[in-house]
């Protein structure tokens, strides 16, 4: 008999204006676990808009920042201003830049990685995250991001 994890009962939220990056982190979701539920938007009205009128709620939102319209940095304003504040909200962008960086920890994300540029290290990243007990990461000495690619600091 298999083992139940955790992760089996996931369900993540991914919001991403590039269809390349929604399919690939479907598919390397996928890889890690079929059993996780992946919902992924286009863009942060979109994204915002399904979170306020649950179900499902998610268990992990990931966010891409330069998104058109609203982008992640509002979209986790909203997020972390509403009753879903306790959902973990991870920040996963192409940018490594401190100054960025700081302004989602300020804002109140949860995490910060930047996108790997290989398909392995992006599955060993996203892995790392889902591996991440959230409930306790703000007591423990885990960074908050990793500046070049997850995993690396």
């Amino acid at each position: 008999m298999d083992k139940i994890t955790f992760m089996d009962h996931l369900t993540i939220f991914y919001a991403d204006d590039d269809d390349d990056d929604r399919e690939i982190f479907t598919e390397i979701i996928r890889s890690i676990n079929p059993e996780i539920k992946v919902y992924t938007f286009n863009g942060g009205a979109q994204i915002l808009s399904r979170i306020m009128t649950p179900p499902p709620v998610p268990d992990i939102i990931f966010l891409d920042l330069n998104m058109p319209g609203i982008d992640g940095y509002e979209v986790l304003q909203c997020i972390k201003n509403s009753d879903y504040s306790h959902i973990p909200v991870i920040i996963f962008s192409t940018s490594g830049d401190l100054n960025i960086i700081d302004k989602c920890k300020r804002l109140g994300a949860d995490y910060y990685a930047s996108k790997p540029a290989s398909f392995e290290d992006m599955r060993k990243c996203i892995a790392a995250i889902l591996e991440i007990d959230w409930t306790h990461f703000a007591d423990s000495n885990l960074p908050f991001a990793f500046k070049t690619t997850c995993g690396q600091k």
